[in-house]
């Protein structure tokens, strides 16, 4: 029982750690760069090459844990196509504050021309498939 219990924390240690590879933490200053200057632009103005996500989550969240999986495995498909970010708002509340973010996880989707739209909730990865074909590729 002993060797199975160490065979598994095994395993765990090493699926976990690679789970969100592709789905970068960044802080409030990285998003500045990247996403959005809030501190200094006036009025929106998107600072990315290509679409984006941006999962704004705490660690306490139920929910966004659940959803990290699900933004991890579309990172990998959407790869080259869709930036995937993730920020916890427990360490940028300023961000988090200026955002208007009060419940979690709240989702930030920017296509590549600049158009933002902010849901919020959890969903399934067939629901996130859709709405990327309706606000990325457009295709519905």
């Amino acid at each position: 029982m002993k060797k199975l219990f160490v065979t598994i924390l095994f395993g765990l240690l090493l699926v976990i750690p690679s789970m969100a590879q592709n789905v970068k933490e960044i802080s409030g200053e990285i998003f500045r760069e990247r996403v959005f200057d809030y501190k200094s632009d006036e009025g929106w103005s998107f600072k990315g090459e290509r679409a984006c996500l941006v999962d704004f989550s705490t660690s306490w969240c139920g929910w966004c844990k659940r959803q990290e999986p699900i933004f991890d495995s579309l990172a990998k498909e959407f790869k080259g196509q869709i930036d995937f970010y993730k920020i916890d708002c427990e360490k940028n509340p300023d961000l988090a504050y200026v955002l208007g973010i009060n419940s979690y996880p709240t989702i930030l989707l920017i296509r590549a021309d600049g158009k933002p739209l902010m849901l919020k909730g959890y969903r399934e990865k067939d629901a996130w498939k859709e709405i990327f074909d309706e606000f990325f590729f457009e295709l519905k």
